[in-house]
């Protein structure tokens, strides 16, 4: 389906030294009902669009992004794709799970998270505000089996995608470029994020690819560029999102996870682990990951550290986990110029197996802040 002029608005916004066609989200919702209709559950994507509200994506679809450039517009409050029956009641119910669900990349095509609109974890849900998620690029919550690959995320405005009692998921081929605005006390705006001048950063808690709470049988690799948090973040944590799309009867586990070749950067992480307040995470595989923040200029300095497990404060929860529910836990092939190659933090974890961590250019190797103790 080519670019229909009913869908022109007579004006488009520019950003980046691009022109975006405003009338995005009507235009693609479009092509997915043509592509229902006709039987071919697919969908091909071209142009540069501006999106104002989110985009539903049914079960057993494929949406094709084919060298396009989708950006959030100016002032919005949403997330720009969600899976079918994502927020709805039905959508808390095995019930109402979404299936097969494909989201291809080719020839450069980005989403991109657009101008900051203020929402943060800080101001979420106070003063008129929604709740933070929905700056979530893309939310996929209840969803069993989907493909995400071959995507450029450009400028996050929080987490570029976020999953939610999800399974059977592979993500792969993915390019992450975060916002390094960073706006110092006297007003000035400058570029390059550091662990000394964290307060002056812009968007803060920018991760990359994220996996909460019912989230099991994932395959993520070939994960490449600069997160301003963490790159790909396993957080078993129940707060109030992950009530919000608990899905009734099915377990809460964060399990059976391979995350591997990543070779990116963040201020924070290239991978993290957390479970805190009862939760359970386990089996993980965590294998070739390479911090290369010597060949950007996003980070000023040094990076906190490429692998983090735990956390030395009760931050997220009511307690640190226990060795029976934060356990088979496997890191090899790390290599590392951030402030430490692998934090350790909380309690011990059971059965952990760490290996081949290597850490170079005056880099740390282990930071073991673990307190069996408490």
């Amino acid at each position: 389906m080519e670019y229909n002029p009913k869908y022109r608005t007579d004006f488009m916004t520019v950003k980046y030294g691009r022109a975006f066609r405003r009338g995005g989200t009507e235009y693609i919702s479009g092509l997915i009902a043509q592509g229902i209709a006709d039987g071919s559950r697919t969908a091909v994507i071209t142009g540069s669009w501006d999106i104002k509200s989110h985009i539903r994506i049914p079960s057993d679809f494929t949406l094709i992004f084919d060298g396009c450039c989708l950006k959030m517009a100016d002032e919005t409050f949403d997330n720009m794709f969600v899976n079918e029956h994502h927020g709805t009641e039905l959508g808390k119910t095995p019930a109402g799970t979404d299936h097969n669900i494909r989201l291809l990349g080719k020839n450069g095509a980005i989403i991109d998270g657009g101008t900051f609109n203020g929402l943060t974890e800080r101001t979420g849900r106070k003063d008129g505000m929604p709740p933070v998620y929905k700056n979530n690029l893309i939310l996929f919550t209840n969803v069993d089996g989907f493909e995400t690959a071959g995507l450029a995320f450009h400028n996050f405005r929080w987490w570029a995608v976020n999953h939610i009692y999800c399974a059977n998921g592979h993500i792969h081929d993915i390019d992450l470029l975060a916002d390094d605005t960073c706006i110092a006390e006297d007003g000035t705006v400058y570029h390059g994020l550091s662990l000394e001048h964290y307060y002056d950063m812009l968007i803060k808690q920018a991760d990359g690819i994220n996996f909460r709470l019912g989230c099991h049988d994932m395959l993520v690799e070939n994960i490449r560029g600069f997160a301003g948090d963490d790159v790909v973040a396993l957080t078993s944590l129940n707060g109030k999102m992950e009530q919000t799309f608990a899905v009734e009867g099915y377990p809460a586990d964060l399990c059976n996870i391979t995350v591997r070749h990543v070779h990116a950067c963040a201020l924070d992480s290239c991978v993290r682990l957390l479970c805190q307040g009862g939760t359970t995470l386990h089996d993980i595989l965590v294998e070739d990951v390479c911090d290369t923040s010597d060949g950007v200029h996003h980070i000023r300095g040094r990076a906190l550290q490429t692998i983090r497990v735990g956390d030395s404060h009760i931050m997220y929860g009511s307690r640190h986990s226990t060795a029976e529910e934060f356990y088979n836990i496997t890191i090899r092939g790390v290599r590392s110029r951030a402030e430490y190659a692998l934090y350790l933090g909380g309690k011990s974890a059971g059965n952990c197996v760490f290996e081949d961590i290597e850490a170079f250019d005056g880099g740390g190797t282990i930071w073991d802040c673990r307190n069996d103790d408490e």
